[in-house]
């Protein structure tokens, strides 16, 4: 557990036994109005603890499905996956993951480009697959067509044809791709148009 849910959950079980004991006072006094708002107030903090948890666990379903840690939900640093081959080959690939997603996205796929010796590129777009998304803050979609387009030089360089993959929002960056350089085939996974 993370020191800062270990904090809320300490701040939530002090609110909850104030107003617990504020809730037995109240009812002790015979001031039902009181111990009507308390006990309502009590409801609150459980309904609330109870949709927090549930975001919790939503929120690490979806965090270990982009390589995080399942313990705290903090998404893992995630590192280009390029394969040059041992020659320059026929054909290569330019893999684009997704918004919020990695190129450990598409390991099923550079698992059997590795087997046929295909060289592929799958960066890691500037401003995901580090610790912090700090940098999504200040990142404009010019740098992720920047890196597509270095990406796609990369691949060009080991194969005489490169075929495009983007998924999602990577989908678009491969449309933006192929209107500048020349890609035998594109592929587009769940475009996000």
């Amino acid at each position: 557990m993370t020191l800062l849910r270990a904090k809320w959950r300490m701040i939530f079980l002090i609110a909850l036994s104030i107003a617990a004991a504020s809730g037995v006072y109240a009812f002790a006094l015979e001031e039902r109005w009181a111990a009507t708002a308390i006990t309502a107030f009590l409801l609150l903090l459980i309904v609330k603890k109870a949709i927090d948890q549930h975001r919790w666990i939503k929120h690490r379903e979806a965090a270990r499905a982009f390589g995080a840690d399942e313990a705290t939900a903090e998404i893992l640093p995630a590192a280009p996956v390029v394969w040059c081959g041992s020659r320059k080959a026929p054909e290569g690939a330019l893999l684009l993951h997704g918004f919020s997603a990695s190129p450990a996205e598409f390991a099923p796929v550079t698992d059997k480009l590795k087997e046929r010796d295909v060289p592929f590129y799958a960066p890691t777009l500037t401003g995901f697959g580090v610790e912090s998304l700090h940098l999504l803050r200040v990142v404009h979609s010019s740098d992720w067509l920047r890196d597509a387009l270095r990406a796609y030089d990369v691949v060009a360089s080991r194969a005489e044809r490169v075929h495009v993959f983007g998924h999602s929002m990577g989908a678009i960056m491969a449309t933006f791709v192929a209107q500048r350089r020349t890609v035998d085939k594109l592929v587009l996974s769940a475009p996000y148009l």
